[in-house]
């Protein structure tokens, strides 16, 4: 498993739990012998991914990027707002490693084909998502 991270130098501290959350995902799913990449960026950058790849122009928390060749060993590149992931664990009472974490998740997840269109699907994806997440909290 390869999982690369490009971050900002404020990012760096959550490197082991962004790495933790992407092996967690990627073992839980059964897909131990992929890659991706995480980019771990501020407001404006995911802004611009968002405007320029979902015709979206706001901010948001996390992007996947499927490189869309079943086959290959690289699922393709998800990013995150670090600004974003902050925000949302004040609102939610909850440590920054845990949201990050839960973004890298979602983003793996939807790297791997999960979606979230509809409300049975949002539901099924966001259960495998909170259960990944739980393991990986009672592995600390």
């Amino acid at each position: 498993m390869d999982i690369q991270i490009q971050e900002n130098k404020k990012a760096n501290k959550y490197r082991n739990i962004i790495l933790q959350a992407g092996e967690k995902t990627l073992s839980f799913m059964g897909k131990e012998k992929k890659s991706l990449g995480v980019l771990i960026t501020d407001e404006h950058q995911i802004r611009q991914l968002n405007k320029k790849f979902r015709n979206t122009d706001e901010p948001t928390d996390v992007l996947a990027f499927p490189y869309g060749e079943k086959r290959s060993p690289y699922l393709g590149d998800i990013a995150i707002s670090l600004i974003q992931a902050k925000e949302q664990a004040k609102t939610y009472k909850e440590k920054i490693e845990d949201e990050l974490a839960r973004l890298v998740i979602h983003g793996v997840l939807h790297l791997l084909g999960e979606t979230d269109y509809t409300s049975k699907s949002k539901e099924k994806m966001w259960a495998k998502q909170e259960k990944i997440l739980t393991s990986l909290k009672e592995k600390k």
